[in-house]
């Protein structure tokens, strides 16, 4: 094993918990808990079940390189940072994510299309099980987007 002086770090928090101090690392792994029940997770676990995707997203949005203002990975990023209002109606939420899983909204903007087309069927098929457990009315007050590790690395 070779030596060197780069040290790396591991980090075991949740998605927000650490992101203060996250920054100032290089080199560092994560770990991340997948019982969160906080936030937007609580709603996609009440409604979905699962583990708690919300600290994951967290982190990997903070994971996107830093880029030019208008660039692609900046329009990603501010895509999936993107929380819809918490002191809006339920139909002003629902509208909102409406214009964004029909590719209208101005959070698009510098998103290439290929990536779009790939982040809006993930968002379909989120919609799509929503609606399919509908007698649970889904909840998108205060809401963010996000996606699985996969599909965020096949969009960057």
């Amino acid at each position: 094993i070779p030596e060197t002086d780069e040290r790396s770090f591991v980090v075991i928090s949740g998605g927000t918990g650490c992101n203060a101090i996250c920054a100032a690392f290089t080199r560092a792994c994560y770990v991340l808990p997948v019982s969160d029940d906080g936030g937007s997770s609580s709603e996609i676990i009440r409604v979905l079940g699962g583990p708690s995707i919300g600290d994951i997203r967290s982190r990997l949005v903070r994971l996107i390189p830093p880029a030019p203002p208008g660039s692609p990975l900046d329009g990603l990023r501010t895509l999936l940072a993107h929380r819809l209002p918490a002191s809006v109606s339920e139909q002003s939420a629902r509208d909102e994510w409406r214009a964004i899983v029909e590719g209208r909204s101005a959070l698009w903007a510098g998103i290439p299309n290929d990536r779009k087309e790939t982040i809006r069927g993930f968002l379909v098929y989120f919609e799509s099980e929503v609606l399919r457990r509908a007698h649970k009315r889904f909840s998108f007050v205060n809401g963010r987007k996000g996606l699985p590790h996969g599909l965020l690395h096949a969009c960057t």
